[in-house]
Order: structure tokens, then sequence, then C-alpha cells
């Protein structure tokens, strides 16, 4: 059973993002932030986890913002701050409307077998310690989300690969989607202090719930050192965004 959400303590060393330190933006379809340090909210997906129809839209977007920001970076030398707010928060509507989706269960959910959920849970704990801090993940059915800080000289874009291709290659033939077994766009979102932290680790531990997913198809890990089992508990009602 998991404890309660509000007896929550981030660790100890957490380290929430510096506007003042050294930033590093990477990209794969879009930009992301990357900074040592730092801890991360990251969600990725099966291929097949949403409608095509319910998509079509948010592509032409995308690509649309990836011209847009490859032209700034190109011909003017960097992302302006007003462009960079504009693309957060179309990110943000389009995740919003996508985990509602998710949540639904489109597809062939298979992280509702039990047996696949384990081959995914034993390697996002494989370099557990080593590579990277887990703090929390879910396997819902369609889709993984997890709260995780990279140690150093790791970067979250290198460890979601990490774990996509090995959870695939995993899986093997007994698994196949078509079109491939993930989804390329994913999501890495940089948490920015101890509240944010906060909502990521209650929003993850409490996805299953939210969903009103049943019993038995989802799995739900985190790291016991982040309870203070002896605060007094204060839990709100409702539901938290992890952004």
């Amino acid at each position: 059973m998991i404890p309660p959400v509000d007896q929550l303590v981030p660790p100890a060393d957490f380290v929430g993002f510096d506007p003042s330190a050294a930033l590093r933006i990477y990209e794969r379809n879009l930009p992301y932030w990357s900074q040592s340090g730092a801890s991360y909210f990251i969600t990725f997906r099966l291929n097949d986890s949403l409608p095509y129809r319910s998509i079509d839209q948010y592509l032409r977007e995308q690509e649309a913002w990836r011209v847009r920001i490859h032209y700034e970076r190109e011909q003017l030398g960097a992302l302006a701050e007003e462009t960079g707010k504009e693309y957060e928060a179309f990110q943000l509507r389009a995740y919003r409307s996508f985990e509602t989706i998710l949540d639904a269960g489109h597809g062939s959910c298979v992280f509702k077998d039990p047996i696949q959920r384990q081959i995914v849970t034993d390697t996002l704990l494989q370099y557990q310690g080593d590579l990277y801090q887990g703090h929390s993940f879910v396997i819902m059915p369609n889709h993984i989300h997890l709260v995780v800080r990279p140690s150093n000289g790791q970067n979250p874009e290198t460890l979601l690969l990490l774990w996509m291709r090995s959870i695939s290659q995993s899986m093997g033939q007994n698994v196949q989607l078509k079109g491939g077994f993930w989804h390329g766009d994913t999501w890495i979102r940089i948490i920015r202090n101890e509240e944010h932290w906060l909502r990521a680790m209650r929003y993850t531990l409490r996805n299953p719930e939210r969903a009103k997913l049943p019993h038995g198809q989802s799995t739900v890990w985190w790291d016991p050192g982040l309870f203070d089992l002896t605060r007094s508990l204060m839990r709100e009602d409702g539901y938290e965004e992890p952004w």
C-alpha cells in the first residue's frame, strides 16, 4: 500500500532548476532542458496509446513549432523568451488533453499484463542508484510516468532511450505493435522546485486512482525513504497536475 502522499518529503540533497546556472538544451523532436543535479518528470507511451484523430492536429502544430524554433535558433541565434513561453503553454495544453485519453486506456494496453509490467519494473530498477536515483514511477496499461534524478554525467534523454530500448528488447517477439513499440513523442519536464517535485510525485503515485483503474492493471513504485510517516496527515481533496 502506498503511504499517504501528504507525508512525502523531498530528498535532503534535492536541487531545483536554477535559471542562473549552466543549462543544456537538447533536441529530439523539440527541445528539452537539462541541468546537472536536477530531477525530472518523464512520460513515455506505447505507439498505439492515442487514436490518430486525437493527435493529428497536435502533429501539425508540433511541426509548425519545430520550424519556428529551428528558425529562431539558426537565424536569430537564440530562442526568444516569449517563444519559449508560448511553446511551453502549447506543451501543457497538449499534455492535459493526451493524459485524459491515455488514462482512458486506448490501444493494446500491453502493460495490463503483470508479466509485461514486471519486465518494465525490472528495467527501471536495473540501474537504480548507479545511473540515476528513481523517486517514483507508475506503469499504466499504455504509458509510464517517472520522477527521477540522473546521476552526474547522465542526462534524461539518454536514460529514456536506454529504458525504451531495454524494455522493447526484453519483450522481444512476444509483443508486436503496428508502427513500432514506442511512440516517438516523450515528455521530459525539468522540476523547478520542491513544490513542483511534490506535485509530480503525488500525480505519479495517484495516477491509477485518478484513472479509476481496476486492481491489478498498474504497478506503482516509490522510494520509501521519501516519506516521513511521523508527519501529520493533511490530505486535500482532488488531484494535482505534475507541472
